[in-house]
Protein backbone atom coordinates (compact mmCIF):
# COMPACT_ATOMS: atom_id res chain seq x y z
CA UNK A 1 0.00 0.00 0.00
CA UNK A 2 2.86 2.24 0.35
CA UNK A 3 3.95 2.09 -2.60
CA UNK A 4 0.31 2.65 -4.10
CA UNK A 5 -0.18 5.42 -2.30
CA UNK A 6 3.28 7.27 -3.79
CA UNK A 7 2.34 6.67 -6.83
CA UNK A 8 -1.58 8.35 -6.45
CA UNK A 9 0.19 11.48 -4.93
CA UNK A 10 2.53 11.62 -7.65
CA UNK A 11 -0.55 11.65 -10.41
CA UNK A 12 -3.24 13.90 -8.09
CA UNK A 13 -0.27 16.50 -7.48
CA UNK A 14 1.85 18.77 -9.60
CA UNK A 15 5.25 18.66 -9.43
CA UNK A 16 7.12 22.17 -8.51
CA UNK A 17 8.46 22.29 -12.25
CA UNK A 18 5.13 22.21 -13.33
CA UNK A 19 3.01 24.95 -10.37
CA UNK A 20 6.46 27.25 -11.12
CA UNK A 21 6.17 27.59 -15.23
CA UNK A 22 2.60 28.60 -14.58
CA UNK A 23 3.19 30.71 -12.35
CA UNK A 24 5.56 32.12 -14.19
CA UNK A 25 3.05 32.24 -17.62
CA UNK A 26 0.62 34.05 -15.62
CA UNK A 27 2.78 36.75 -14.29
CA UNK A 28 4.24 37.52 -17.90
CA UNK A 29 0.51 37.42 -18.98
CA UNK A 30 -0.51 39.84 -16.48
CA UNK A 31 2.81 41.91 -17.25
CA UNK A 32 1.44 42.11 -20.94
CA UNK A 33 -1.69 42.90 -20.27
CA UNK A 34 -0.80 46.00 -18.09
CA UNK A 35 1.18 47.27 -20.20
CA UNK A 36 -1.20 47.15 -23.44
CA UNK A 37 -4.11 48.57 -21.17
CA UNK A 38 -1.39 51.77 -20.10
CA UNK A 39 0.22 52.37 -23.84
CA UNK A 40 -3.85 52.13 -24.65
CA UNK A 41 -5.45 54.43 -22.31
CA UNK A 42 -3.31 57.64 -23.22
CA UNK A 43 -4.57 60.85 -24.93
CA UNK A 44 -4.86 60.34 -28.50
CA UNK A 45 -3.76 62.91 -31.19
CA UNK A 46 -5.84 62.87 -34.15
CA UNK A 47 -3.26 62.78 -37.26
CA UNK A 48 -3.59 66.14 -39.36
CA UNK A 49 -4.78 65.29 -42.67
CA UNK A 50 -2.42 67.05 -45.30
CA UNK A 51 -4.30 69.73 -47.51
CA UNK A 52 -5.51 68.44 -51.14
CA UNK A 53 -2.70 69.77 -53.56
CA UNK A 54 -3.74 72.42 -55.44
CA UNK A 55 -6.94 73.88 -53.76
CA UNK A 56 -6.02 75.93 -51.00
CA UNK A 57 -3.10 77.60 -52.42
CA UNK A 58 -3.37 81.51 -51.93
CA UNK A 59 -2.87 83.70 -55.55
CA UNK A 60 -0.15 85.75 -56.36
CA UNK A 61 -2.65 88.82 -55.87
CA UNK A 62 -3.08 87.76 -51.97
CA UNK A 63 0.65 86.93 -51.19
CA UNK A 64 1.90 90.45 -52.63
CA UNK A 65 -0.63 92.02 -50.50
CA UNK A 66 0.89 89.90 -47.28
CA UNK A 67 4.27 91.13 -48.60
CA UNK A 68 2.83 94.77 -48.62
CA UNK A 69 1.30 94.67 -45.09
CA UNK A 70 4.49 93.09 -43.21
CA UNK A 71 6.35 95.90 -45.01
CA UNK A 72 4.24 98.25 -43.98
CA UNK A 73 4.03 97.10 -40.81
CA UNK A 74 8.06 96.88 -40.29
CA UNK A 75 8.05 100.40 -41.27
CA UNK A 76 5.73 101.78 -38.55
CA UNK A 77 7.92 99.40 -36.02
CA UNK A 78 11.57 101.42 -37.11
CA UNK A 79 9.89 104.51 -36.28
CA UNK A 80 8.60 103.83 -32.83
CA UNK A 81 12.15 102.83 -32.15
CA UNK A 82 13.46 105.84 -34.04
CA UNK A 83 10.98 108.10 -31.50
CA UNK A 84 11.91 106.14 -28.38
CA UNK A 85 15.26 106.40 -29.36
CA UNK A 86 15.05 109.87 -29.60
CA UNK A 87 13.13 110.32 -26.89
CA UNK A 88 15.42 108.73 -24.17
CA UNK A 89 18.26 110.51 -25.53
CA UNK A 90 16.58 113.58 -25.35
CA UNK A 91 16.14 112.96 -21.51
CA UNK A 92 19.35 111.99 -20.65
CA UNK A 93 20.75 115.30 -22.89
CA UNK A 94 18.08 117.29 -20.27
CA UNK A 95 19.29 115.30 -17.16
CA UNK A 96 23.25 115.50 -18.25
CA UNK A 97 22.21 119.33 -18.49
CA UNK A 98 20.77 119.57 -15.22
CA UNK A 99 23.77 117.89 -13.64
CA UNK A 100 25.90 120.23 -15.30
CA UNK A 101 24.26 123.20 -13.87
CA UNK A 102 24.48 121.82 -10.18
CA UNK A 103 28.12 121.60 -10.69
CA UNK A 104 28.08 125.13 -12.18
CA UNK A 105 26.36 126.15 -9.36
CA UNK A 106 28.06 124.70 -6.76
CA UNK A 107 31.52 126.15 -8.39
CA UNK A 108 30.05 129.45 -7.89
CA UNK A 109 28.79 128.77 -4.18
CA UNK A 110 32.70 127.63 -3.80
CA UNK A 111 34.18 130.71 -5.49
CA UNK A 112 31.78 132.90 -3.23
CA UNK A 113 33.15 130.76 0.07
CA UNK A 114 29.83 129.57 0.51
CA UNK A 115 31.06 125.90 1.77
CA UNK A 116 27.64 124.13 2.99
CA UNK A 117 25.83 125.63 -0.10
CA UNK A 118 28.33 123.98 -2.24
CA UNK A 119 28.48 120.31 -0.44
CA UNK A 120 24.99 120.30 -0.47
CA UNK A 121 24.84 120.57 -3.87
CA UNK A 122 27.14 118.07 -4.30
CA UNK A 123 25.91 115.57 -2.32
CA UNK A 124 22.48 115.86 -4.46
CA UNK A 125 24.95 114.84 -7.35
CA UNK A 126 25.56 111.91 -5.39
CA UNK A 127 22.45 109.71 -5.92
CA UNK A 128 22.76 111.36 -9.93
CA UNK A 129 24.08 109.23 -12.72
CA UNK A 130 27.08 110.96 -13.58
CA UNK A 131 29.22 110.66 -16.67
CA UNK A 132 33.02 110.11 -15.88
CA UNK A 133 33.99 113.62 -16.78
CA UNK A 134 31.45 114.63 -14.40
CA UNK A 135 32.67 112.07 -11.69
CA UNK A 136 35.98 113.64 -11.36
CA UNK A 137 34.62 117.26 -11.57
CA UNK A 138 32.24 116.53 -8.50
CA UNK A 139 34.98 114.99 -6.41
CA UNK A 140 37.36 117.62 -7.53
CA UNK A 141 35.08 119.88 -6.11
CA UNK A 142 34.20 117.95 -3.24
CA UNK A 143 38.13 117.95 -2.40
CA UNK A 144 38.38 121.57 -2.62
CA UNK A 145 34.72 122.48 -0.15
CA UNK A 146 36.89 120.22 1.91
CA UNK A 147 39.76 122.16 2.19
CA UNK A 148 37.70 125.16 2.44
CA UNK A 149 36.30 124.04 5.01
CA UNK A 150 39.59 122.81 6.80
CA UNK A 151 41.02 126.32 6.12
CA UNK A 152 38.19 128.30 7.65
CA UNK A 153 38.37 126.09 10.79
CA UNK A 154 42.00 126.73 10.73
CA UNK A 155 41.03 130.23 10.88
CA UNK A 156 38.55 130.10 13.20
CA UNK A 157 40.76 128.25 15.69
CA UNK A 158 43.52 130.77 14.90
CA UNK A 159 41.69 133.53 15.72
CA UNK A 160 40.13 131.93 18.94
CA UNK A 161 43.78 131.07 20.16
CA UNK A 162 44.82 134.44 19.60
CA UNK A 163 42.25 135.90 21.28
CA UNK A 164 42.70 133.74 24.31
CA UNK A 165 45.81 134.42 24.86
CA UNK A 166 44.85 138.19 24.40
CA UNK A 167 47.78 139.71 23.32
CA UNK A 168 50.41 138.32 25.81
CA UNK A 169 52.82 137.61 22.74
CA UNK A 170 54.74 140.61 21.38
CA UNK A 171 53.60 141.51 17.68
CA UNK A 172 55.86 140.18 15.15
Amino acid sequence: MILGTASTRNATEPSQKTTMKTRNTLLITASCAFLLAATGCGKKEPTPTPPASGTNQPSAGTVQKIVDTAQAQTEVVKQKVEDATAAAQAQADAASAKVQGLIDQARTYLGENKTSEALALLNQLSGQKLSTEQQSLVQGLKDQVQKAIEGAAKAKATDEATKAVGGLLPPK
